[in-house]
């Protein structure tokens, strides 16, 4: 089911996804860890967006609890991209979507350098 929200605020979203990721914890390679224990898991940069939109850090869930897609977040809800390029995404960049993930698992040295980029998301200016 989608959020509910007809339009997201990008900056509240990035906020609460440093705030997941700092309660939490971090991980790589995964959206989230303890698929088994949901109220004990790691979220990567992309679980943590979307444990904020969707309620879990897997994204989108069918009505029998299966992932229906958790990587296309910011197709689904284009007024997050600002987060992405917080993250060093271009919108005209063909792995865009997945950007963050693989910030997240490739080039984040740490938990801090991915609540780094999304704080930095969430004191952003919009763009005009």
């Amino acid at each position: 089911m989608k959020a509910m929200k007809a339009q997201l605020d990008y900056r509240e979203v990035a906020a609460k996804a440093a705030d997941e990721i700092e309660r939490r914890g971090w991980t790589r390679g995964t959206l989230g860890s303890n698929r088994s224990d949901p109220e004990n898991y790691k979220v990567c940069a992309l679980g943590a967006v979307n444990a904020v939109v969707y309620g879990n850090p897997f994204g989108e869930m069918d009505a029998w609890g299966y992932r229906v897609d958790g990587y296309s977040t910011f197709i689904d809800f284009p007024e997050l991209a600002p987060i992405a390029e917080s993250f060093g995404a271009n919108r005209d960049s063909s792995v865009f979507v997945q950007y963050v993930h693989l910030y997240n698992d490739i080039r984040a040295e740490s938990a801090q350098d991915v609540i780094d980029k999304l704080r930095q998301a969430a004191n952003s200016v919009p763009a005009s």
